[in-house]
């Protein structure tokens, strides 16, 4: 007290400070606690309020922080960030965000590699909704790469599977202008195993094309349950999967030669 500037307290095995209330160290700058291992036993909560905790090492690969669940059961620890505003939640309230950072080639400077973070999409009481966003870096600016909503999940960018892919549900649209495939042969129509049908569902298989030609029309070319041939038309019109019977066949212009079973016609 007064004009005293350090004051040590030492021991060769165990110091123990005891509280009924409260036990609390104060400094106008900094408290240290030096040790090879620093156990802090809470039995309820350690609530540190503070505006940066910051964890740092200069050996490589460190530092690891571990949150550890060691019950003897099949639960795990849980990471939790929460918004804890005063008042009601809004929409777009943000309920937590990561950060990824590294420095530049520059002055350096650090800057977001990339960052996650989820927010309130509908903040009513009977109606709650959220999203979370994956944001990475692209020339200078933060893009968003992964949106995950009550919807489902939207892509931005490239996407690159290098695994088996398997599509359910019953629409799949794609807008793309370009699509090249490299597989050669292309097997519509199977269970949803990929094998051959087991019993007749009574549908068509083959495929539409849309067009323009005073209308729009719709044209196809592939089998014909009903009337167990090949078909192709320039205008059709399709009943549950598959021709109703009002389909307009097309011409086809071919090279010098068509063969018909064993038979072989020719342009002449």
């Amino acid at each position: 007290q007064g004009d005293t500037t350090s004051i040590t307290i030492e021991s060769d095995d165990t110091l123990t400070i005891n509280s009924d209330t409260l036990a609390s160290i104060n400094s106008d700058t900094k408290n240290q606690l030096t040790a090879p291992t620093t156990n802090v036993i809470s039995t309820t909560a350690i609530d540190a309020n503070t505006p940066s905790f910051i964890i740092r090492n200069s050996t490589g690969s460190k530092p690891v922080v571990t949150i550890q669940n060691d019950a003897n059961d099949a639960s795990g620890p849980i990471l939790r960030l929460t918004n804890n505003r005063s008042g009601d939640g809004q929409d777009n309230d943000q309920a937590g965000l990561i950060e990824f950072r590294s420095k530049d080639d520059g002055t350096p400077t650090e800057f977001i590699v990339a960052q996650q973070f989820a927010n309130v999409a509908d903040a009513s009481t009977g109606s709650k909704d959220g999203k979370w966003t994956l944001q990475v870096m692209s020339n200078q600016t933060l893009t968003n790469r992964l949106l995950a909503n009550s919807t489902g999940v939207g892509v931005t960018g490239n996407l690159a599977v290098t695994g088996n892919m398997t599509v359910s549900g019953t629409t799949t649209t794609i807008n793309s202008t370009v699509t090249t495939l490299v597989d050669p042969i292309f097997a519509i129509g199977t269970d949803t195993d990929g094998a051959a049908p087991g019993s007749d569902d009574n549908k068509d298989r083959g495929i539409l094309m849309h067009y323009y030609s005073g209308t729009a029309k719709t044209a196809f070319m592939g089998w014909d349950e009903s009337a167990a041939e090949m078909v192709l038309a320039k205008t059709v019109t399709l009943s549950s999967e598959a021709l109703d019977g009002t389909e307009v066949f097309a011409n086809v212009h071919i090279g010098q030669q068509l063969k018909v079973g064993n038979g072989l016609a020719e342009d002449t």
